[in-house]
């Protein structure tokens, strides 16, 4: 008889039931931690932008392969050279491939630029990493006598030729001769005697 009075309230949609709220309550739970766990991933995309996850790689890797990137990055150091002679940067390019750098000259600026993507194997993530610096030539340099090279090191060395500062030394300034013969040397003897004559010379009056 207990069973036939109580039966139809838990069976009743429009009553309350135990267990559709058990239900209700696990859907929410489940939401919540889904809605936690989509927030991580996304503050782990924000905080390193060379990092690129697509859809269905796990965090632990894109976390492994974003920190190779910072540690990367943070290895990339440049060193600039400036001299009487030459204009000199040292650029780190390390973990890019020759044919992934590019440089060129733009009006008086030198802009270096690398781009690297690297996938994994099942295809589920790849890294990309990519920068862009730019370097002001020194006045009076001209962008078409820049050159680089490549070391082994993954060192691109940067040259360009200064042009030569005017020399502040005396300089020797030619005597031109009018006369191919030696032009000799008056003795004072020579002087007198010539005023001598050019007296007795002179006509009466």
């Amino acid at each position: 008889m207990v069973r036939l009075v109580f039966y139809p309230l838990f069976d009743n949609e429009e009553l309350f039931s135990p267990l559709k709220a058990l239900d209700q309550l696990s859907d929410s739970v489940i939401s919540a931690v889904r809605q936690a766990d989509q927030k991580t991933k996304q503050a782990s995309l924000d905080r390193s932008p060379s990092c690129v996850c697509l859809r269905g790689a796990s965090p632990l890797s894109c976390r492994r392969k974003r920190h190779f990137s910072e540690e990367a990055s943070s290895r990339s150091a440049d060193s600039t050279s400036d001299d009487e002679s030459k204009f000199v940067v040292n650029c780190n390019v390390r973990g890019y491939k020759p044919e992934e750098i590019s440089v060129r000259a733009i009006d008086d600026c030198v802009e270096v630029s690398a781009k690297h993507e690297e996938h994994s194997e099942d295809g589920g993530s790849y890294v990309k990493r990519e920068f862009t610096r730019r370097f002001t030539l020194p006045e009076g340099v001209k962008a078409e006598t820049v050159t680089c090279a490549l070391s082994s090191a993954g060192v691109l060395a940067i040259e360009a030729p200064k042009p030569e500062v005017p020399s502040k030394k005396p300089r020797m300034i030619p005597i031109t001769v009018e006369s191919s013969k030696p032009i000799e040397a008056v003795s004072d003897e020579s002087n007198k005697e010539a005023g001598k004559q050019k007296e007795g010379a002179a006509p009466a009056s």
